[in-house]
């Protein structure tokens, strides 16, 4: 049973495309009101601005969320950051952006405390979380939207790229590659 997501029960950590369309979509806001909401350095540096309807470019500023307490900024380690390399091959972490690579090893060094779900619709980082045995570790926009009682109409491609059976396909694709890796 899905319960509605509140500030004592989630912290949500956000990739920058999630923050990025959530600003598209003029949600932003809403989600930090609804929920915990964190992000990494990285993540943080990688969003900058969008495009609104028009295609007009808008800038993002995390600064004010991040002081007024609604967006918290998780500091990760260099060694953190690195310590990825010694369980995944270097041909598949090459293929994850930073700023997700930076949220997932934060992830994976605190797996054991569960405090966090990744919000993303990166499939690479998706397929990284099940490779890691992190599934439970994740959370699509679709799901997310639910949780938070969010209706929106969006193009097809959007609903199917952002859908809980495209996150769980990806997973499942990562946790069967697991034994491909140095774990």
């Amino acid at each position: 049973m899905n319960t509605v997501l509140s500030k004592s029960h989630a912290r949500i950590l956000f990739d920058a495309n999630a923050i990025i369309e959530l600003h598209q979509f003029n949600l932003w806001k809403h989600v930090l009101h609804s929920c915990s909401a964190a992000v990494t350095p990285i993540i943080r540096s990688e969003t900058r601005f969008y495009r609104d309807e028009k295609g007009s470019r808008q800038i993002i500023d995390l600064t004010e969320s991040i002081q007024s307490n609604l967006l918290e900024e998780i500091p990760v380690s260099l060694e953190t950051f690195n310590s990825l390399s010694q369980v995944l091959k270097k041909t598949f972490l090459e293929g994850i952006d930073e700023g997700e690579r930076e949220a997932i090893a934060f992830l994976y060094q605190n797996r054991q405390k569960n405090i966090f779900r990744f919000c993303s619709a990166d499939l690479l980082a998706i397929k990284c979380l099940g490779v890691l045995g992190l599934s439970h570790h994740c959370l699509c926009m679709e799901e997310l939207f639910e949780r938070l009682h969010i209706k929106i109409s969006t193009p097809h491609q959007y609903k199917v790229t952002h859908s809980k059976q495209l996150l769980k396909k990806m997973l499942s694709q990562g946790f069967s590659e697991a034994h491909l890796h140095k774990m």
